[in-house]
């Protein structure tokens, strides 16, 4: 009973979603087993209680809105930060946190002369290891100095004020916001033939199953895999004329 009254008020009172809700309902299961395995419960009142996630749609960026954010005339200096230090994360998988606490130890020349992220996640604790592309290179640049953290990050709620504004200006149809960065970076590198072993490293992730969840969006990619399975079918077989 106190588990159902629980989960109502964190669904009714605190008005969360339904996996927000399970994701609380989780750590709390991870208590009572303690309880458990301590014998302070003589019973797992878990035992008939069941939850089950449902599937949402990542909201990321397309190639061609990426295209439409990285050319936008901006009128604000700080609508133009904001613009980098999300397009830096689109093209990283950073999220709003690891972009807030990136330093310059973060950054180094790998065995390739390259320049690379390794960073530890401050959520999971996984390392991630992202080779910089051009346009993060630019960015990098433009906003190099001695200050110990790489880029000039405001709190979330300022970021994300902006970056509405921002996909107003673009005329995006969806709202812009930074933790829709991290999920274009790793839609849009799959649709570029990178490997969901690698977008797994780059993110961070502990497990791939935590990266397995991109792979069921992007439908651009299973289109061009089926137009190149489709041309590779040879005309010989085909339906014979019907007379």
């Amino acid at each position: 009973a106190f588990i159902a009254s629980f989960e109502q008020f964190l669904r009714v009172i605190k008005g969360l979603g339904t996996n927000t809700t399970n994701k609380y309902l989780s750590h709390l299961k991870k208590i009572v087993n303690l309880a458990i395995q301590y014998q302070w419960l003589l019973r797992n009142p878990f035992a008939n209680f069941k939850t089950k996630n449902v599937e949402v749609e990542i909201e990321r960026l397309t190639e061609k809105e990426l295209n439409i954010v990285a050319n936008l005339e901006l009128p604000k200096q700080n609508h133009i930060r904001v613009r980098d230090i999300f397009l830096f994360c689109c093209f990283t998988g950073l999220s709003y946190t690891d972009i807030k606490s990136l330093n310059q130890d973060d950054i180094s020349v790998g065995i390739d002369g390259n320049i690379w992220i390794r960073k530890r996640r401050q959520k999971t604790g996984g390392l991630s290891r992202v080779k910089l592309v051009k346009i993060a290179l630019d960015i990098l640049k433009k906003y190099k100095s001695d200050n110990q953290f790489v880029f000039p990050v405001s709190s979330n709620q300022n970021m994300n004020r902006i970056l509405k504004k921002i996909g107003s200006i673009a005329r995006l149809d969806k709202e812009l916001k930074m933790h829709m960065a991290r999920h274009t970076f790793a839609t849009y590198a799959m649709t570029k033939n990178v490997s969901i072993e690698t977008i797994s490293q780059m993110l961070g992730h502990k497990s791939i199953k935590s990266t397995e969840i991109y792979a069921k969006v992007v439908d651009s990619k299973i289109s061009d895999e089926m137009d190149s399975f489709s041309d590779s079918i040879p005309e010989s077989i085909s339906l014979s004329k019907v007379s």
